[in-house]
């Protein structure tokens, strides 16, 4: 009877001290789950109009800093134009059927970045965006995203692959 009464102290002392997620935050807790597509549709489509607006300072603030201090400020040397180019790779089929490796050459190739899907099913959630080029060619691409510990909680920002791609 008494694991039964610490148990359920522990659970009430855990419920207690979780602060609900708002609109802003996202907290890694049951009671977030229903924030989720909400939270991701906000991030993906923040991300997507800072990009095609030009404005990649503020499309970083929609990124992991762990990720962007590691790929843009190491490994890229602070280069951001190629940073987000290699963040937006995809692969394209060409007109006989062949999947190709495809990164922009420039973000001004890009026409527009929408159709974004949101995964909340697993435990870090994902966005997928539709990205169709001036040339009428298109492709998706996937973001991951990693819990970032914030002043508000836990949320998901996105993160790209990890490497190195060499486009100078």
């Amino acid at each position: 009877m008494k694991k039964i009464f610490y148990i359920l102290s522990l659970l009430a002392v855990c419920a207690c001290t979780n602060k609900p997620a708002t609109d802003r935050s996202f907290g890694l807790t049951a009671s977030t789950i229903e924030n989720c597509p909400e939270y991701m549709e906000s991030l993906a489509n923040g991300f997507a109009k800072a990009v095609m607006a030009g404005d990649l300072q503020k499309a970083m603030t929609y990124l992991s800093p762990n990720y962007v201090k590691e790929q843009h400020d190491g490994i890229l040397e602070g280069r951001t134009d190629q940073f987000f180019r290699e963040l937006l790779i995809g692969t394209i089929t060409d007109q006989d059927g062949k999947e190709q490796f495809y990164v922009p050459a420039s973000l001004d190739e890009i026409a527009s970045i929408d159709d974004i899907n949101t995964d909340c099913i697993k435990l870090e959630p994902s966005a997928t965006f539709h990205i169709k080029l001036k040339d009428g060619r298109s492709y998706y691409r996937t973001l991951e995203t990693e819990a970032v510990k914030t002043e508000e909680g836990y949320r998901p920002l996105f993160v790209g692959d990890l490497g190195f791609l060499f486009l100078f």
